[in-house]
């Protein structure tokens, strides 16, 4: 199922329609600005366009004709974490998108911050923190004529970990969009991870990833 939110018409740099077709995309569409039913629903307490939300459960149960297989990275529960130490981790997207991870002793969770601020899960007004962090470099590449950007998810790259206050480093590998990502050390072997809320965060090869 391919699901979105409308999409300028007017602007072909972001004609959804036009890409759907140049793209070859041929799953069925789920549009929230023409045919949603109780797909999508708006909030009242945000401004639009920011305002719209997907209900999973709907979608699940009335649109999705399909049994996905069953995926994931590799986790374990007596994974041995050793690597130098890493209370901080500090990359910018941009000026203005500026991400910052501190490890939090007490919970064994990296908490985080955006420009600066502790970013705030609306649901419960509590500090998002995940257990583990994965900073996967990769080849960016503006498209020509637009202001879209490809990431080359496909082939391999650099990679660092970051899971209780340690920072581990290795390789990620992909080898076609039917392929599951994997992550591995530096001798090769596919890396452990403890079980819990993990980010994977997309940067640049160039990206500059400052370690404390």
């Amino acid at each position: 199922l391919y699901a979105f939110y409308g999409g300028s018409e007017l602007d072909p740099d972001y004609n959804i329609y036009t890409m759907i077709k140049e793209l070859n995309i041929t799953q069925p569409a789920l549009n929230g600005h023409k045919e949603s039913g109780d797909a999508y629903t708006r909030s009242n307490d945000r401004k639009a366009p920011h305002n719209a939300y997907i209900n999973l459960s709907d979608v699940v149960e009335n649109r999705y004709d399909y049994t996905p297989e069953q995926r994931s990275i590799y986790f374990d529960e007596d994974a041995n974490i050793s690597g130098e130490n890493a209370e901080e981790i500090s990359f910018s997207y941009s000026s203005s998108n500026n991400i910052k991870y501190v490890y939090d002793k007490a919970s064994s969770s990296y908490q985080r911050f955006i420009n600066g601020d502790p970013m705030i899960d609306k649901e419960n007004n509590e500090q998002l923190s995940v257990t583990n962090v994965i900073i996967q470099h990769t080849s960016h590449s503006k498209v020509e004529g637009t202001v879209l950007i490809n990431i080359d998810l496909v082939g391999s790259g650099e990679a660092q970990y970051f899971t209780d206050g340690s920072m581990r480093t290795g390789t990620w590998k992909r080898e076609n969009l039917d392929s599951l990502t994997r992550y591995y050390d530096e001798s090769g072997n596919e890396i452990a991870f403890k079980p819990g809320t993990t980010f994977i965060q997309i940067v640049r090869n160039e990206t500059e990833i400052e370690v404390q």
